[in-house]
């Protein structure tokens, strides 16, 4: 199968970071790396389920701080875990943390809202997880909120009775990241995570059939114009990127195209297998695209790779034109 991320992507985002994003040395995060019981196993009214998470967090604005951990049950609408419909807590815990990086494992009881004062109707739902970064005094979360962060595995919940199939309640759902301002159809539950080597970027990571593909996500402040031209500059200027010997692809300079997508700047190109007809290796059947969009204060970059001929699998495109801005 081709890499989860072809190259050039990589290398073009992290130099216009370096140019222009937030530093990262002081950024507090915490990131979900795992929930059990399993997305594959289904959720229904009336069960009773135990969740696990373990998280990764690095804390270093504070010494210390409490780390809240809660499950969000969204009412059925037309996407799934949508800020924009009803929706109410049901469970969590809380977990004390220290300046510096960790894992920890959390574990707490579904509680569903049944009574007079629940928000969300019975019936099909959907839920996700969340976290909230208190202050901490006396071993209590108190105010202010130091941060609050995207929440992360979606699924659905199916009626009292009435459980789904995995392959129908997962294929081609809508997963809605408010925290990153984007919505999206993705062909397998993505795996949202902290880009190793800048944490200020958030990379969603997804796979199809013949290969695989990513989101990336970076904010800039002050607008992410600067950018996305430093980016486009590049790509033209160096298609080998600026590691060449190392890059397994190479941009195609005739597929480079500029265009507008909902009044957002988009830049996208192909990506071509590196080959060396001289070295008498066989070359590599594979490639790639890459996609830029420029959001006001967000960068969106688009990765993807595969085994093939193809020159846009259908199941890319389809996910691709399913990207969708979520209004403020």
């Amino acid at each position: 199968m081709a890499s989860m991320l072809a190259d050039p992507v990589l290398a073009l985002i992290l130099y216009a970071v370096s140019l222009g994003a937030p530093d990262a040395t002081d950024a507090d995060r915490a990131q979900i790396m795992a929930v059990s019981p399993a997305e594959g196993v289904q959720l229904h009214e009336g069960q009773k389920v135990q969740f696990e998470l373990t998280i990764h967090y690095s804390l270093q604005s504070v010494d210390s701080a409490v780390l809240q951990v809660y499950a969000e049950r969204y009412a059925e609408g037309g996407h799934y875990c949508d800020e924009a419909l009803l929706h109410q807590t049901e469970g969590g815990t809380v977990v004390h943390i220290k300046r510096g990086e960790g894992d920890v494992t959390v574990r707490f009881p579904w509680i569903e809202g049944t009574g007079p004062d629940a928000k969300v109707p019975r019936g099909a739902a959907s839920l996700a997880f969340g976290m909230n970064l208190w202050t901490e005094r006396h071993g209590r979360p108190v105010k202010p909120m130091l941060r609050a962060f995207a929440q992360s595995f979606c699924r659905p919940i199916s009626a009292s009775g009435q459980a789904t199939q995995r392959g129908q309640a997962w294929e081609w759902m809508e997963y809605v990241y408010p925290a990153d301002g984007f919505a999206m159809r993705f062909h397998a539950a993505p795996s949202p995570h902290p880009d190793p080597q800048n944490p200020n970027i958030t990379v969603y990571t997804s796979s199809f059939p013949n290969g695989g593909w990513s989101v990336r996500v970076v904010k800039f402040p002050h607008g992410c114009d600067d950018a996305f031209q430093r980016i486009v500059n590049a790509a033209r200027q160096s298609p080998d990127g600026p590691e060449s010997s190392q890059s397994r692809f190479r941009i195609d300079p005739a597929t480079m195209t500029e265009s507008r997508s909902n009044g957002k700047a988009v830049f996208e190109y192909q990506l071509n297998a590196r080959c060396n007809p001289q070295s008498g290796a066989a070359c590599a059947d594979d490639r790639g695209s890459e996609r830029f969009m420029c959001a006001d204060s967000r960068l969106y970059a688009f990765s993807a790779s595969w085994t093939g001929n193809e020159s846009s699998p259908p199941d890319l495109n389809r996910a691709l034109s399913s990207f969708r801005l979520l209004s403020k």
